[in-house]
């Protein structure tokens, strides 16, 4: 997307114009929404833009808004404002920050960040069931503390693994 120092809403400012309610906005990301309801857009970096707030009397941008990787947008307003506010002046709702299929199930793989937590924790409950095993194998009793672990690490690791490996 390029990036104009400067847009304006659709149907002027404050004003959310005939375009925005069309089939295009099904087709735009969340990012593109956003941004073409506000005033005073520069883009900062990759992802990154700064805009008047439209919630309060913005001389300045005070308004940072940040594109992730997943397309979900994170809104900071430096005067205080809240999100649901800076939305509801421009015609969106906390749901519009969001794309359209996210969350949903089969909507594609786990993020990597997820699948790197999921893994993680599996390894620990892996860990323990070795260390039990391990433990058993040379002959030792397992205390009812260490066997009540051990099991619950059987449990965890399954449901986690069932995790890992489902697309959602």
């Amino acid at each position: 997307m390029t990036s104009p120092e400067k847009r304006t809403p659709a149907g002027g400012p404050g004003r959310v114009g005939k375009a925005s309610c069309g089939w295009e906005v099904y087709q735009s990301s969340p990012v593109d929404r956003l941004l073409s309801r506000l005033e005073g857009v520069k883009q900062t970096g990759p992802g990154r833009w700064l805009a008047r707030c439209p919630a309060h009397q913005d001389c300045s941008p005070s308004l940072s808004i940040k594109q992730c990787d997943g397309g979900v947008i994170l809104l900071h307003d430096f005067a205080g404002c809240g999100a649901a506010d800076i939305l509801a002046a421009v015609g969106l709702e906390l749901r519009d920050l969001f794309p359209r299929d996210y969350g949903r199930h089969g909507s594609g793989p786990r993020p990597d960040w997820q699948r790197d937590r999921i893994q993680a924790a599996l390894d620990h409950e892996d860990l323990i069931l070795e260390i039990a095993r391990a433990d058993l194998a040379k002959g030792k009793t397992l205390s009812a503390d260490d066997r009540s672990r051990a099991l619950q690490a059987r449990d965890r690791a399954r449901v986690l693994r069932r995790k890992l490996h489902a697309r959602h």
